[in-house]
């Protein structure tokens, strides 16, 4: 079988690795208490060695099978990096509400910031690197896209095995997809991954930081279903804008920059 049919599959079985490493970690360690806690919890205690080591597993695994494609390098189009506009408007919304939460601790903040660059360097790596790369020797794009998309919400709910808040977990694996969107039209629309890893991690950190102070410090979190609509709605705008971005992906008469 030649190497890029190979492209495939490997890819596949390099994603359900990481998948085991990054969401299974918590439940096969041993642990004391209960194991369930927030995610924000979670990534606020101390520098998460999933995390890290999913994040060098991709690494090795782009090293070895010379994915180099990934696009792992400076944006093609710099141009388009003023498309990242809008989400930084929600970035800026997020820190004007911690200003009125409160900050807190130095410590708290710092291993937030390192799990939140550890999380958009694996995320975008496995999903908008590896396994989009993957999907695009062998199918069109779009549905690369969607497929990608789709399975990038997919595998957020499987945090209910951390949090044991399925109903939440469910909602979280929604905005996913809608924000996954957002990212792989930031990865089309530049020629790189990069801008997509940058806005994915100080979207996570905007956003974390904004609920740490507010959110219970051991029990699990689950809320009323009922307010789970909420950043489902919030999410909405961004989803659409993503859609903007990809209007003339696939065409033969686009703008070769987004004609894919």
């Amino acid at each position: 079988m030649r190497a890029d049919n190979l492209r495939l599959p490997i890819a596949v079985a390099v994603v359900l690795i990481w998948v085991g490493i990054t969401v299974f970690w918590g439940v096969w360690i041993p642990h004391t208490g209960d194991v369930h806690h927030s995610i924000a919890v979670g990534v606020t205690n101390g520098i998460s060695p999933n995390l890290l080591y999913a994040s060098l597993f991709l690494a090795i695994c782009v090293i070895v099978f010379r994915w180099w494609d990934v696009a792992f390098k400076w944006p093609e189009r710099p141009k388009e990096i003023r498309l990242l506009w809008f989400p930084l408007l929600y970035i800026l919304a997020f820190f004007s509400f911690t200003l009125i939460t409160g900050l807190p601790s130095p410590q708290v903040i710092g291993y937030l910031a390192i799990n939140t660059i550890l999380v958009g360097f694996s995320e975008e790596m496995a999903f908008r690197g590896v396994l989009f790369r993957g999907l695009l020797s062998r199918i069109p794009i779009w549905p690369a896209i969607i497929i990608t998309t789709v399975l990038f919400g997919s595998v957020h709910s499987l945090n209910a095995l951390t949090t044991g808040d399925l109903p939440g977990a469910i909602a979280q694996s929604i905005t996913a997809a809608m924000s996954g969107l957002l990212f792989i039209a930031i990865v089309v629309r530049t020629g790189s991954i990069l801008p997509a890893m940058f806005i994915h991690a100080l979207w996570d950190f905007s956003n974390l930081l904004s609920i740490v102070n507010i959110v219970p410090a051991g029990e699990p979190t689950a809320i009323d279903p009922k307010l789970l609509i909420v950043p489902i709605a919030v999410q909405i705008p961004t989803f659409i804008y993503a859609l903007f971005l990809l209007r003339k992906v696939g065409r033969p008469s686009a703008d070769p920059a987004v004609a894919g």
